[in-house]
């Protein structure tokens, strides 16, 4: 039986559908829920970042660490890349539920 969405005229022949509604427009949906910056603190005389109240060494397992953190532990956070001005790209993902 063919699906249609809601929200926009896909149907289940042109997408996968996450319960009523089709992949893209979940994604939408929690992609305006989503901070576009998270902001972490950096020591400045010894370049650790801020976790709660303690530093720690500054790699990309520690900042994907606190951005799970930041967005409540729904996501699975991984760091694609730190950039020399400490931007990190990240790619998040959720289990389906």
């Amino acid at each position: 039986m063919i699906k249609y969405c809601p929200t926009c005229p896909r149907s289940s022949e042109d997408i996968q559908f996450i319960g009523e509604f089709c992949k893209q427009c979940i994604t939408d949906r929690i992609s305006k829920t989503l901070p576009t910056t998270i902001t972490i603190e950096i020591c400045r005389s010894c370049g650790k970042v801020k976790e709660t109240t303690d530093f720690i060494i500054y790699n990309k397992f520690n900042i994907s660490k606190i951005i799970r953190r930041e967005l409540h532990n729904k996501f699975s956070v991984s760091v694609l890349n730190i950039e020399r001005d400490k931007i990190a790209h990240t790619e998040l993902s959720c289990p389906i539920e």
